[in-house]
């Protein structure tokens, strides 16, 4: 019997295939990690990264690389534009909350709201602490309070009128002036907003509920800014308060708008925008409209951006002093 010596079996390289297969796993994995977060804004939480198949330790180890730590649970991922959007999204889902107040009026654009941090609403009594965020409490938020912008939790434009004027009571009117011509809200929702939430002792409330009334009665939204300024301006130098966006019946069935009237007057104050400067064929129109309602005996004032900020005494003089004119020819 021939003695042969053993022979000697290669172990197969599992080290060597167990790396590969973890490197391609790995390489899988950030991959998935990338698609879902560039859905939401380059954010992603602890939750969704165990429901890609990452586990604590894995995602341990991606914190400082391909995730960036925002708050606890919630990171951004490495080499993503950082954006005021992305903040409140970080923010909403660390808290379990909704973009609320003036932060919410800068996600929908509201005229002329500014917000330097996000602005968070829980819906619960204890108020957490998150570094470079307003959170607040409430228990009065219902279904229809709530609303969202794309994947953005955020309360609806009923509701953030109604902060809005808690915490910024000056830009209210041209808040929801903007929100009326907009369609984001209507008087009918504001009403039932504020039958269910109150007036007595809820700041703002008072304020808002009196300009419900007046478009409740009649008023119509100002159209930009520009009128806001111009309709402030006659308020601050004490001019009678125009009708705003005031209709004129012209023979033969037509019909024009007016910025803002003194309608026993027949007199008409326009804010005109750049587009009416910079365009010759809006001038030519302009003129066209002002001969019209010259027939009727209307005679319009036209203000420009220049003038209503440079020279507001001498804006206001020209109004009251036509305006008392035609009052005395009229009466």
């Amino acid at each position: 019997m021939l003695d042969f010596p053993p022979v000697e079996i290669a172990k197969p390289a599992r080290v060597k295939k167990t790396r590969v297969q973890k490197t391609r796993t790995a390489r899988a994995l950030d991959l998935a990690i990338l698609r879902q977060a560039e859905k939401q804004l380059s954010i992603i939480t602890s939750q969704q990264l165990y429901e890609l198949g990452c586990t604590p330790r894995e995602v341990q180890g991606r914190r400082g690389g391909l995730l960036q730590p925002i708050h606890h649970g919630v990171y951004r991922t490495v080499g993503a534009r950082q954006s005021y959007e992305a903040d409140v999204l970080a923010a909403c889902w660390a808290l379990g909350g909704w973009a609320s107040d003036r932060c919410a009026a800068v996600l929908f654009g509201l005229r002329r709201v500014t917000a330097s941090e996000p602005e968070i609403v829980v819906a619960r009594s204890h108020v957490p602490k998150l570094a470079g965020v307003r959170v607040r409490s409430t228990r009065g938020l219902e279904a229809a309070d709530l609303s969202s912008i794309g994947i953005i939790p955020v309360t609806a434009p009923a509701r953030i009128l109604l902060d809005l004027a808690a915490v910024a009571p000056d830009l209210l009117e041209g808040a929801l002036n903007d929100a009326l011509l907009r369609h984001l809200t209507t008087i009918h929702g504001l009403e039932r907003l504020l039958r269910r939430t109150g007036t007595k002792g809820r700041p703002g409330a008072a304020a808002l509920a009196e300009l419900v009334a007046l478009f409740r009665d009649g008023r119509k939204p100002t159209q930009s800014e520009l009128e806001d300024d111009l309709l402030a301006l006659l308020r601050r130098f004490g001019l009678p308060e125009p009708e705003q966006q005031f209709k004129v019946q012209l023979p033969g069935g037509n019909r024009v708008w007016l910025d803002f009237a003194y309608p026993e007057a027949r007199l008409g104050v326009e804010a005109d925008g750049d587009r009416y400067h910079s365009s010759p064929t809006e001038r030519a129109k302009g003129r066209r409209r002002d001969a019209r309602l010259a027939v009727t005996d209307w005679e319009v004032l036209h203000f420009g951006r220049n003038e209503i900020d440079r020279t507001p005494q001498e804006v206001a003089g020209q109004v009251d002093a036509v305006l008392r004119a035609r009052r005395r020819r009229a009466g």
